[in-house]
């Protein structure tokens, strides 16, 4: 992890370098976690390829209500028993927040360079997906996905996913993963959150 070293410049210049730091490490781990799902994503038996798409899930939370957010997340963690500090609850929402507005493919350099290896691509003048003789299925399952929000205090990490394998077809979760003892993080759970 880069440190960070004191500029002399006003507590200004010192707050934006602390907050480029933190949405840094966000965006690295989030990186990180979601490549380990998709990999397994990829890796498990189906009958239809699947496509990495490059749209988020649309669940994103907006930027707006960053107090309102910080305020929630300090009552939560006062609930649970914790005494979380102002300032560093701010830095992280915020940072979070920057980094949810990302898309996954645009933040993550390795996670673009499995998909371009693995990801099945529908052809560029198909509106919408073509379907199975039967109208039910799509002929290729996507996948899309966010960037996670994660509680770097706590070691939890969690964002939505969702499946489209046809025009009725699909489903939503909650993909949770926890920082093991080693550092590293890894899955938790998975909760359904919609079906159609």
């Amino acid at each position: 992890m880069t440190s960070l070293v004191a500029s002399g410049c006003g507590s200004s210049a010192s707050d934006a370098n602390e907050l480029e730091l933190e949405q840094a490490r966000t965006v690295d781990t989030g990186c990180s976690i979601l490549l380990d799902f998709v990999e397994h994503e990829f890796k498990k038996e189906r009958r239809l390829p699947l496509h990495l798409s490059r749209e988020k899930t649309g669940r994103t939370p907006p930027v707006e209500g960053v107090e309102e957010r910080i305020q929630t997340f300090i009552e939560f963690e006062r609930s649970q028993g914790r005494n979380p500090k102002p300032d560093t609850v701010r830095k992280q929402v915020v940072a979070q927040l920057r980094a949810s507005q990302m898309t996954p493919l645009e933040a993550c350099p390795e996670l673009r360079k499995f998909s371009e290896r693995n990801s099945y691509e529908p052809k560029s003048n198909e509106a919408y997906p073509a379907t199975t003789a039967d109208g039910l299925s799509y002929r290729y399952e996507t996948l899309s996905i966010e960037m996670p929000f994660i509680d770097f205090d706590n070691g939890t990490a969690g964002f939505n996913v969702a499946r489209v394998c046809g025009p009725l077809c699909g489903a939503g979760t909650l993909v949770m993963y926890e920082r093991a003892d080693d550092g590293s993080w890894k899955f938790k759970e998975e909760q359904g959150t919609w079906i159609s």
